[in-house]
């Protein structure tokens, strides 16, 4: 796990937000039948407008923003290179591989940082949307699909 280029005001310190990073803040859709290794295709990733837009209000408001993705640890270069181009700040990043365990993520992060309360998740994937609504905290959860 990663520590980013965030750092939320003293608002809402204690605070976190958990975001998805694939199909939900990136649209990756134009590489998913091409090598899921090949880190140069990160760069066509497109921004998905709205979900960015909502991290930065959580962001302004003071909330630490920790990004999660599914996407190899081998990408982790290509991805925050993409995360910077894209004006997208964060205060933690992680690459959970193709099974990423959410469920441990989400209480290794809240115990190392000392963050107190989960407000809200942003994702796509059922287990990534499950385990954050299963969180004592009762987080707003916020599901992005794209229209058809």
């Amino acid at each position: 796990m990663d520590q980013g280029s965030g750092g939320g005001v003293a608002m809402a310190r204690g605070m976190i937000v958990f975001c998805e990073i694939d199909n939900v803040l990136a649209e990756v859709n134009h590489r998913s039948s091409l090598s899921a290794e090949d880190d140069r295709l990160v760069m066509g990733d497109g921004l998905i407008f709205p979900t960015s837009r909502m991290l930065r209000g959580f962001m302004r408001s003071g909330a630490e923003i920790a990004l999660v993705s599914n996407r190899s640890a081998k990408l982790s270069e290509a991805t925050k290179q993409w995360l910077k181009g894209a004006g997208i700040d964060y205060d933690w990043l992680y690459f959970g591989g193709m099974t990423p365990k959410y469920g441990a993520f989400l209480k290794k992060t809240l115990q190392e940082h000392r963050v107190d309360r989960l407000i809200a998740a942003v994702g796509a994937s059922q287990e990534f949307v499950s385990v954050m609504a299963s969180h004592p905290n009762r987080p707003v959860c916020y599901v992005v699909r794209k229209g058809e």
